[in-house]
């Protein structure tokens, strides 16, 4: 099967089926975003636990020296003899996968996406549409742990459009609010973010999307829209570890507003009502510096 390029493609329209902003953007790699940066107004925020979430570690992927942006008809001509004259079907994805990802360092992520759908389309006569989800959360969550966020998104996006119902939607919402919480997007981050807890309540990602929701807003100064978050968590998660979380955070959400007080006050409630808390060390570790809090926001 032979790659459905065009001289001018047509632009991803990543996010648009979910009626949300295109802000995190295409056509343009995208730099991992720094480890921290300036807090609006009083907003501070020390780096949010991770708690138990799923979550790749990897280095990113280090480019070819020889990769560059230019990308010649003649190059695209023998990826894609090398993908026609694959007999064999593994060995015919990863030439569409070498072509895909050469399209992408061209900044011809659009051109890319439709390599990407003749990858799915491959592996779903080979080997059916349940392997073809697993294979398009597996290439976006690569592409994702290797920073490259407009690609990402544009392959999560993907998976949710041809595979609505299947297993992996509402995680490759959550991971797609991350790549635009990483490109500081946070609007669209937390579109995704509330979508997921909307339309996906049940899923595991759930309170995970809230605490991301109310990290975002801190970082953006909506304090109060951070506390009631975190009260949405904690009213919704009852009896779990994610309410422990929420109680614990909001002295900390306090304290990085510049009201101490009222941050001391939420430390102290948390500690006298969850003594056995997995959070109470770090309480007690941020209690220090109320009076001193962070300049930087960091995830």
């Amino acid at each position: 099967m032979k790659p459905r390029l065009h001289a001018i493609a047509v632009p991803v329209a990543a996010i648009l089926s979910l009626g949300l902003m295109t802000g995190c953007g295409e056509k343009r790699e995208a730099k991992p975003a720094a480890d921290s940066e300036k807090a609006p107004a009083k907003a501070t925020a020390a780096a949010e636990l991770q708690g138990s979430e799923p979550a790749s570690t990897r280095p990113p992927r280090a480019e070819s020296p020889n990769s560059n942006k230019e990308l010649t008809q003649e190059a695209i001509a023998a990826m894609e003899a090398a993908i026609t004259n694959a007999t064999v079907y593994r060995v015919r994805v990863e030439a569409r996968r070498v072509l895909f990802n050469a399209l992408r360092r061209a900044d011809r992520l659009s051109d890319a996406m439709l390599v990407f759908d003749d990858i799915l389309m491959d592996v779903e006569e080979n080997q059916g549409i349940e392997m073809a989800q697993r294979v398009a959360f597996a290439d976006a969550g690569t592409l994702h742990a290797d920073k490259y966020y407009d690609a990402a998104i544009a392959a999560y996006q993907r998976l949710i459009e041809r595979y609505e119902h299947g297993p992996f939607t509402a995680e490759a919402m959550y991971r797609m609010g991350l790549c635009c919480l990483e490109m500081k997007d946070y609007q669209t981050a937390e579109a995704l973010w509330h979508t997921v807890v909307e339309k996906h309540a049940e899923s595991p990602y759930a309170p995970w999307s809230l605490r991301k929701i109310a990290l975002a807003e801190l970082i953006q100064g909506r304090v109060d829209d951070s506390l009631a978050t975190l009260e949405r968590l904690a009213n919704g998660y009852s009896g779990t570890e994610f309410e422990e979380y929420a109680q614990m955070r909001k002295g900390y959400v306090l304290m990085a507003a510049g009201r101490a007080q009222e941050g001391r006050t939420a430390y102290e409630s948390f500690l006298e009502k969850y003594p056995n808390s997995r959070y109470v060390l770090l309480a007690k570790q941020q209690m220090k510096q109320i009076d001193n809090p962070p300049q930087s926001v960091s995830d």
